[in-house]
């Protein structure tokens, strides 16, 4: 006995030293070798410089005019939404953060992922295992009963306990554990990445909310103006200075101008009820706020993140990358299956006929055993499946591939968006400008009764025309400023709220 249990654990060292790990360790691609990111490496500038403007003064005025710098390492750890400085807007955001239901259940695949890389970790452990079998039997007539009284009924009982552990020759168990560890970085890259959408989403939906509201307002406006229009014309075509067509077109132009409100209006309910889904209400539960855009302002700094960075810190590189490994951890599993294994069983245990003799020394049994395996003939299919896991990999590293490229180019998109932003800004700033002192002229004008009602009514409709591009130009500022954060790839500090779903908040009621 003895020196089988010494053979067994000088096998078990032996196999432990000797212990291989099947297939490649993991190393990251160098993609950027050799290329040039196109991304800038220090602080820029957006746009045209207004210090250098001649209408500096005019720019001055309004906060929107400040020309955003492209800055290296800003401290955003308390949450880079707040630099749009709305405390109204940093609520709904720590709202959303906790009651998204798509965020609870992203939360919700991690612990999955976690729970199955802790399966097979347990594998790397010996497996314990305790039964106990009562059995009733009935031995045949010419052979002799074990009971002591010779019946041929009796009733046995077995108790044993046994153990069985894999030495995993191959290393396929840690391949195994590796692809699951992975996955497990994956999902939290997910996860990740769905709070920056979230939060990115929700700065968008108020934008776009605030937007929506200025545009409501403006073509009301513009209604107002061509209703005055339509019964000036009218009125004129009564005097006989204005023909039929003139009121026709007039009229035209009213209908056109009532039908524009209707889905300006829609449109701002749907932005509305959007954004009810984003914080997990309800259609009848109340917003608690109605933003418009004088509640925000846009930040003068903004986030540069360098190539090397962008690679840390976007969660859709790292998700392909964490996808990357997992499947390079998979080859050497495939690997694996096709190399020896051992494994070793042993059991202790007790048999008897009764309860009360089962835990004696004479009932008592043991045995210990070893399985080394080797696979020799399975049609190929082991091949196969190793090749298989090869072109996964390879599949995997161009996707990666493919994630990296567009990462850096919806960045280098982002930026030029922004530069282009802050001069269609201008613009449009300059042509509401001029078109709202042509307006002041016309009022003047009218006052001083050299021209008619009729041409100040134009005059405030060619305002407002450019009102309406200006707020565009305004918007797009906005949306790509929150395109430019989530680009980069800037993170939502966990501290900000905890994702916890319903029932488990009920519980801890």
């Amino acid at each position: 006995m003895m020196q089988f249990l010494k053979f067994l654990l000088r096998l078990a060292c032996i196999s432990v030293l000797s212990a291989c790990t099947a297939g490649p360790d993991y190393q990251r691609p160098d993609l950027l070798a050799g290329h040039q990111a196109g991304l800038p490496q220090q602080a820029v500038r957006t746009g045209i410089d207004v210090e250098t403007s001649a209408d500096n003064a005019n720019y001055q005025a309004n906060d929107e005019a400040v020309v955003q710098l492209l800055l290296p390492g800003l401290n955003l750890q308390n949450g880079w939404w707040k630099v749009f400085g709305s405390e109204s807007l940093n609520q709904l955001i720590t709202t959303a953060l906790s009651n998204n239901a798509d965020l609870q259940a992203t939360n919700a695949a991690l612990k999955v992922a976690q729970e199955n890389a802790a399966v097979l970790r347990a594998g790397f452990l010996p497996s314990v295992d305790a039964s106990w079998q009562p059995t009733r039997q009935k031995v045949a007539d010419p052979l002799a009963s074990p009971a002591a009284s010779g019946a041929s009924f009796y009733t046995l009982h077995t108790a044993q306990v046994s153990v069985s552990y894999n030495l995993d020759l191959a290393g396929g168990l840690k391949r195994q554990n590796e692809a699951a560890m992975a996955q497990v970085d994956a999902a939290g890259f997910q996860l990740q990445a769905a709070r920056m959408t979230l939060v990115s989403n929700v700065i968008l939906a108020v934008v776009q909310e605030a937007g929506l509201r200025e545009q409501l307002q403006i073509t009301q406006s513009q209604l107002l103006a061509n209703r005055q229009l339509a019964d000036l014309t009218r009125q004129q075509k009564a005097l006989g200075v204005a023909s039929a067509a003139d009121v026709a077109t007039q009229e035209a132009a009213l209908a056109q101008a009532e039908a524009s409100v209707v889905p300006v209006q829609r449109a701002l309910d749907q932005q509305r009820g959007q954004l009810r889904v984003l914080l997990g209400l309800l259609p009848g539960d109340k917003l608690p706020v109605e933003f418009t855009l004088a509640q925000l302002q846009l930040p003068s700094q903004l986030p540069l993140s360098v190539p090397s960075e962008l690679l840390e810190r976007r969660p859709d590189i790292r998700i392909a990358e964490a996808q990357l490994q997992a499947t390079n951890a998979q080859v050497g599993v495939a690997i694996a299956a096709r190399l020896p294994n051992l494994s070793l069983t042993s059991s202790l245990g007790s048999s008897s006929l009764t309860l009360a003799n089962l835990l004696k020394g004479n009932s008592s049994f043991w045995n210990l055993g070893a399985n080394l395996t080797q696979p020799v003939f399975r049609g190929g299919a082991l091949l196969h499946q190793q090749r298989s896991a090869e072109a996964q990999y390879q599949q995997a590293a161009a996707q990666y591939r493919s994630v990296v490229l567009n990462a850096f180019q919806n960045v280098a998109d982002t930026l030029r968006a922004l530069d282009v932003d802050r001069q269609q800004w201008q613009l449009n700033s300059k042509g509401q400008q001029a078109s709202l002192r042509a307006l002041e002229i016309a009022r003047k004008q009218r006052a001083a009764g050299a021209i008619p009602l009729q041409t100040v009514l134009q005059a405030q409709l060619t305002e407002q025309q450019a009102s309406l591009a200006f707020l565009q130009a305004r918007l797009s500022r906005y949306v790509d400023t929150v395109a430019l954060y989530a680009a980069m790839g800037i993170n939502v500090p966990e501290s900000v709220s905890s994702t916890v779903s319903p029932f488990t908040q009920k519980e801890k009621k």
